[in-house]
């Protein structure tokens, strides 16, 4: 038989565990996975992983590069930042130095080759203030990584769509 004083004590111990975890899960938001504080009104676009799908390490990368990108010296006026595999096909609706500036070619490593390790090249470019990108071939986890302004920006239907 339990004692009103051994519920009272259960019912303290939840409460302080539902309390502790509602915290970590706070602090974890907080931060990104190198424990750096994000800006909150910028966050990462990332594409769900296909079932079946090698995780070779080139998700972590891209997501990393633009991360970095969006953190270190982005253009006045930049609403996002992609990296997409170097030579697939993709529209920008407005190329112009105005609302869209390349910015470089980075490398990734991808471990899940029979023949040991391949070097996967991304192009990253900003887009600034209104502008569209499209992929036009594959844009999965591995080819695409987009980090934008949550306030300017929305991808749907594979279409990232930012206004001034």
């Amino acid at each position: 038989m339990m004692m009103s004083g051994e519920a009272s004590l259960d019912g303290e111990r939840e409460r302080t565990e539902r309390t502790a975890a509602k915290e970590r899960e706070t602090q974890s938001e907080k931060r990104d996975e190198q424990g750096r504080v994000p800006d909150e009104r910028a966050r990462r676009h990332q594409v769900s992983r296909r079932d079946g799908a090698a995780d070779d390490g080139r998700a972590d990368c891209t997501q990393n590069m633009v991360s970095d990108f969006w953190s270190n010296g982005k253009p006045p006026g930049a609403t996002a930042v992609v990296c997409y595999k170097h030579g697939y096909r993709y529209k920008v609706s407005d190329f112009s130095v105005l609302h869209y500036r390349f910015f470089a070619s980075r490398t990734c490593h991808s471990y899940a080759d029979f023949f040991g390790p391949n070097n996967i090249p991304y192009d990253c470019f900003y887009l600034i203030g209104a502008n569209t990108f499209e992929p036009r071939d594959d844009a999965g986890y591995d080819n695409l990584a987009i980090m934008k302004d949550d306030s300017k920006c929305t991808w749907a239907d594979r279409k990232l769509t930012c206004l001034a």
